[in-house]
């Protein structure tokens, strides 16, 4: 539990909520349409995060609960309308993700 109420899980909270739900919502407020909306977030920015996160957390040696947090708080986001109700698969998506890039960055 020590581990888990470190400086550095208020790092990955901190940098998935900025992600999963801040990146939505600047795009939302700029105006940008569903194709660019969804491109660049959902395709582009939390699958790169995913996946350097995974690594990330593999190579450090972290705790494996940090690569819930990502996919978590984006299934938050979605649940409060942030995109469309069909995009919370990419929640597991995104999960999956960061479960195999960690598993192949263990030291």
């Amino acid at each position: 539990m020590k581990n888990f109420l470190s400086i550095t899980a208020a790092w990955y909270l901190t940098v998935s909520i900025a992600i999963g739900i801040v990146v939505p919502m600047v795009l939302t407020l700029v105006n940008a349409n569903d194709v660019i909306k969804i491109g660049v977030s959902l395709f582009i920015v939390n699958v790169i995060f995913s996946i350097i996160i995974g690594v990330i957390i593999g190579r450090n040696d972290h705790s494996l609960i940090f690569n819930f947090f990502f996919p978590v708080i984006f299934a938050i986001g979605v649940l409060c309308h942030l995109f469309q109700s069909t995009t919370i698969f990419f929640a597991i998506i995104y999960l999956c993700l960061s479960l195999l890039t960690w598993g192949i960055s263990k030291k």
